[in-house]
């Protein structure tokens, strides 16, 4: 969970970068979410 926060960081971080670069940033968060979404799910019930 803490390493999927601090990805989500970096990510917001780097935002410009990866627009540069062509890459999505939103995509890229929404999966994020969705993955710790699941997880507290899978855990917490």
């Amino acid at each position: 969970m803490k390493a999927l926060y601090k990805g989500m960081s970096y990510l917001i971080g780097q935002e410009q970068e990866i627009h540069k670069q062509g890459g999505d940033v939103n995509r890229l968060i929404a999966d994020l979410k969705r993955m710790m979404t699941e997880y507290l799910e899978k855990n917490l019930g």
